[in-house]
């Protein structure tokens, strides 16, 4: 799904998007995550509720969004 303004971060070899606006302008609460090992996208969980211009940073094996 294209999408902008995401939060973005890589853990465990993995590069995860998260939120975002949609191409429509509607704000998105879907999780990508992009694998360069096999050079595909799958989907993770959607975040609780839509967000745009958040932060991603991974820590200690885990991904923590904020804003």
């Amino acid at each position: 799904m294209p999408v902008t303004e995401v939060a973005g971060a890589a853990l465990d070899g993995r590069i995860y998007l998260a939120g975002g606006f949609a191409a429509d302008g509607s704000v998105v609460a879907a999780v990508q995550v992009y694998d360069p090992a096999t050079d595909s996208w799958s989907s993770g969980p959607d975040l609780p509720e839509p967000v745009h211009h958040a932060a991603l940073v991974a820590a200690d094996g885990e991904l923590l969004l904020v804003g």
